[in-house]
């Protein structure tokens, strides 16, 4: 059945961010289209008014009323991460639509860094009848943990008509994007900073956002003052005009430990500057082309990192054109093709009854003391010890309350 309607459930689409980023992108781009395109924001936090938003305020009845106002049989819910539990806990009428759960983060840091990996009537409770990975590698690693069925579905940049680079302006070396150490790696600017200073090179460009997005924005800072390093960086806070931010950029580092896509690297291309990133990142090692369009390093170190930003004019020139060619295979239409097609087999898959898993069940988190017992005492091998009602040492339940914290 063709959908109507596509609606994406967000924390804040107000906030900077790459979700909010990424969903306003898709409702700007969909005029025209068959399919109507909408967010249900939980929250507003910066106070933006759009026609094709509905902000929840955590409120039931609001959410239920949004929820009325559209056909359950041809309107698609598309949750990002684990944004449905908020939306779960507003309004049981969520379950009558067709759900795609779209994998915004890499799997892997759901499960090393999100508690609800701990969940497990969460994991277990939570199937949807599509799931979108934004990689063909976290695919990969998805099904590695016995999850199937995956689509993959890259997100949209913008397109521009004509490349504004050039490499007597775009002289500058920048990071753009959230300050937070354990997945962007932001910490690794530190040292490249310092290594810049000593080759007498402009201060780096650092476009980040201020708040709770950038968790880690406060101990950067205090590092800079710690080590001198203040008038070596320049940090413009909350800019989210790209003609500003790319303006004078001659390359964007892009640290990032765990990424599973990338909007900064496409953005970046889109405006001709070229990406040193991660290889062991998935989006960007998928999105950029080593030696053609960027830099993919394996260890993101300053020497690594400047070396190859220390190209000739007409090396940066040559770069530049291969990274504008390179956003033209993100196209909007391409997206809105390929996500509407995974929404039409979603709403077939909700009226059949079929759901995918989407989160993997880990065994030591689903049955722990089973796990540990089977660790700590092998179950007996001989038929005399299989006849005793336990041979367990006294000790056990001590050092299983030792183990388990």
């Amino acid at each position: 059945m063709k959908p109507t309607d596509i609606v994406f459930l967000v924390h804040d689409v107000s906030r900077v961010g790459g979700i909010s980023r990424r969903t306003l992108n898709t409702l700007n781009g969909s005029a025209g289209r068959d399919v109507r395109y909408w967010c249900f924001s939980a929250r507003n936090a910066g106070g933006l008014e759009r026609p094709d938003v509905t902000f929840i305020h955590d409120d039931k009845s609001v959410l239920d009323a949004a929820l009325a106002a559209l056909p359950p049989l041809t309107t698609v819910l598309v949750s990002a991460n684990t944004v449905i539990r908020r939306f779960w806990d507003l309004s049981p009428h969520l379950t009558n639509y067709p759900l795609i759960h779209l994998h915004a983060g890499q799997i892997t840091w759901f499960i090393q860094n999100n508690r609800l990996a701990g969940d497990i009537d969460f994991v277990q409770r939570y199937r949807a009848q599509a799931v979108i990975a934004l990689t063909r590698a976290d695919a990969l690693v998805q099904r590695q943990m016995g999850l199937h069925g995956q689509d993959i579905v890259s997100p949209p940049c913008p397109q521009r008509d004509r490349n504004d680079y050039d490499p007597k302006i775009n002289t500058r070396i920048g990071y753009v994007g959230r300050i937070d150490y354990p997945t962007k790696g932001t910490d690794q600017l530190l040292p490249i900073i310092r290594e810049m200073r000593e080759r007498k090179m402009d201060p780096m460009l650092v476009y980040t956002t201020d708040g709770k997005n950038s968790p880690d924005l406060p101990r950067f800072e205090a590092s800079l003052q710690e080590f001198g390093l203040t008038n070596a960086v320049e940090i413009v806070k909350d800019c989210t005009d790209p003609g500003v931010i790319y303006r004078k950029l001659a390359f964007v580092l892009v640290p990032s430990r765990q990424e599973s896509f990338g909007n900064v690297v496409t953005e970046a291309l889109s405006h001709g500057v070229p990406v040193i990133a991660t290889r062991y990142a998935p989006g960007p090692a998928e999105i950029i082309r080593d030696l053609d369009c960027g830099f993919l390093l394996d260890r993101f170190e300053p020497r690594s990192v400047l070396d190859r930003a220390n190209l000739s004019l007409t090396q940066r020139r040559a770069m530049s054109e291969a990274a504008f060619a390179r956003h033209r295979d993100f196209t909007l239409d391409a997206y809105y093709d390929a996500l509407e097609d995974v929404v039409a087999r979603a709403i077939d898959a909700k009226a059949a009854g079929v759901s995918l898993p989407v989160y993997p069940e880990l065994a030591a988190v689903a049955d722990p003391p089973a796990a540990l017992l089977k660790r700590i005492c092998p179950p007996p091998t001989d038929k005399r010890a299989k006849s005793k009602k336990d041979l367990r040492p006294k000790s056990f339940s001590r050092r299983l309350r030792r183990l388990m914290g």
